[in-house]
Order: structure tokens, then C-alpha cells, then sequence
């Protein structure tokens, strides 16, 4: 996300969500089985209530850091941010 000029999918979902519930929904939704998927090699048990959580935790870090841009993260380094 760091070079992608603000136009990864998951951005766009989390900027979504503001103005059209329902687009955000239906992108969520249809990135949910990558996910998945991508998570089920290295996570084990109940997959989908992991990716959940971590799904909830990624946004809230994509709203603060590229979103609007305010509290610690935005100025966190990549690597630092990774280890925090």
C-alpha cells in the first residue's frame, strides 16, 4: 500500500464504506475468499473468524494511516510499523 498511490482494493473499500455501505459490503465480500484462502496456510483452526479479526484490525490501520492521516501510524515508518 506504501507505493500503490492510494489505490489498492482495501483502500478503496475503506473509503467506500463512508459514502456507499453497499458498495463497501459487496467488495468486502468479494475479497473475503482471497483472504481466506491466503490465511489457510498459516494460520490454523477456524479460519474465517481469524480473518475477520484481522480484516478489523488491517482497517482500522488503513483508516488512520491512509484515510485521514492522523494519529501515530501516518508517521510510522513501514518497518516500524510491521514490529509494533
Amino acid at each position: 500500500m506504501e507505493s500503490a498511490d492510494s489505490a489498492t482494493p482495501f483502500i478503496a473499500l475503506v473509503r467506500s464504506a463512508a459514502s456507499d455501505d453497499g458498495a463497501a459490503r459487496a467488495l468486502l465480500v468479494a475479497c473475503a475468499p482471497k483472504a481466506i484462502r491466503a490465511y489457510e496456510t498459516v494460520l490454523e483452526g477456524p479460519i474465517s473468524p481469524k480473518v475477520d479479526l484481522i480484516g478489523a484490525f488491517l482497517t482500522g490501520v488503513t483508516f488512520s494511516r491512509y484515510v485521514i492521516g492522523e494519529g501515530q501510524s501516518p508517521s510510522y515508518h513501514l518497518t516500524n510499523l510491521c514490529r509494533t
